[in-house]
């Protein structure tokens, strides 16, 4: 079985010893964990949530015009949402 990232390559003149890419695990490993589980948890759990997200802002911007109401709420739940992903990224690296 051939593994699919699910995030983009550094394969384009990236630097595999410079600093991790946002999705990439670079923290801790609790203890009892297995560290390759839970860099794949971790990178995969943050790469499925942002694509999500990245198909929820596509979706509002076709039809914001005929709900905006509707809209400005999914908009700031959007904005609510990757927030808190960024933060519990920064706390999990932490």
């Amino acid at each position: 079985m051939t593994h699919i990232p699910n995030h983009p390559s550094r394969d384009k003149g990236g630097d595999r010893n410079s600093e991790p890419l946002p999705w990439e695990f670079n923290g801790p490993v609790p203890e009892g964990d297995h560290p390759e589980v839970t860099q794949h948890l971790t990178e995969s759990t943050v790469a499925k949530l942002t694509a999500a997200m990245r198909e929820v802002v596509d979706m509002v911007g076709i039809h914001e015009a005929m709900a905006p109401t509707t809209a400005t709420s999914v908009w700031e739940l959007l904005a609510a949402t990757s927030h808190e992903l960024l933060a519990w990224v920064r706390r999990w690296q932490a």
